[in-house]
C-alpha cells in the first residue's frame, strides 16, 4: 500500500510540468546519481536533469519531513544545514509542480541577477500581485522544447517576505500561451 501511495505522491509532484524539466534537460551521467543533492545547484539547473534526477531530488527532499510553511502551490521545507554559494545563503528547499529551488535569504533578486546572468521579466498576467521583483534566464540547452521553456529564475514575493526564491523552473507551452495572450490583453488596455 505504500509503494502505491509512494507513487501516487510522485504523479502530484509531476503534474503537467513533467517533474520540473525531468524530461526537459539532457541527461546526466549515472555518477551524478550517486553524490548527495546539492539543492542550491539543483535550483541553477544543475547537473542537467532526467526525471530520475527529479525524482531523487523530490524523494530526498520528503525525507526532510513536511513541509515547514506551505504557500500557495508550493512546499517549503527546511534545508539540513544551511546552503548557498557565490555569497548568497538559504535554509529552506522549495518545491513546486514546476520548479526546484532554494529561498535565500534577504530581497537579493538583483544580486542573484547579476551573478546568474539573469534579465528582468515582464510583468507575469499569471502571477500578477504574487511577485514585486522577476529576473529569468533562459536556459541555452532546450532539448525537449516542444514541453516548455527551462528557466533559471530569481522572484521576490510578499508571500516570502525577506527571501528572495531562486529556482529551476519549467514552463510549459499552455502556460507560455496563456501568459501570451493575457499579456496581448493586457498591453491592449
Amino acid at each position: 500500500m505504500k509503494k502505491s501511495n509512494t507513487r501516487s505522491r510522485r504523479h502530484t509532484f509531476i503534474g503537467s510540468a513533467a517533474l520540473l524539466a525531468g524530461v526537459a534537460l539532457a541527461p546526466v551521467a549515472n555518477a551524478a546519481a550517486s553524490k548527495p543533492i546539492d539543492y542550491y545547484d539543483a535550483a541553477l539547473c544543475k547537473p542537467p536533469m532526467t526525471i530520475d534526477w527529479g525524482f531523487k531530488v523530490y524523494d530526498a527532499v520528503q525525507k526532510l519531513g513536511e513541509p515547514q510553511k506551505p504557500a500557495l502551490n508550493a512546499a517549503v521545507y527546511k534545508a539540513p544545514k544551511p546552503i548557498g554559494k557565490d555569497g548568497f545563503e538559504s535554509k529552506e528547499i522549495v518545491l513546486t509542480s514546476d520548479a526546484i529551488g532554494v529561498l535565500v535569504e534577504g530581497a537579493k533578486a538583483e544580486a542573484l541577477a547579476s551573478r546568474y546572468r539573469l534579465s528582468l521579466e515582464k510583468p507575469d498576467p499569471l502571477l500578477r500581485a504574487n511577485i514585486t521583483k522577476s529576473y529569468a534566464r533562459k536556459l541555452d540547452n532546450q532539448p525537449s522544447p516542444e514541453l516548455g521553456t527551462v528557466y533559471i529564475i530569481a522572484r521576490e514575493s510578499p508571500l516570502f517576505p525577506g527571501k528572495t526564491w531562486l529556482a529551476c523552473q519549467l514552463l510549459s507551452r499552455s502556460d507560455e500561451e496563456r501568459a501570451a495572450a493575457m499579456q496581448g490583453t493586457t498591453d491592449k488596455k
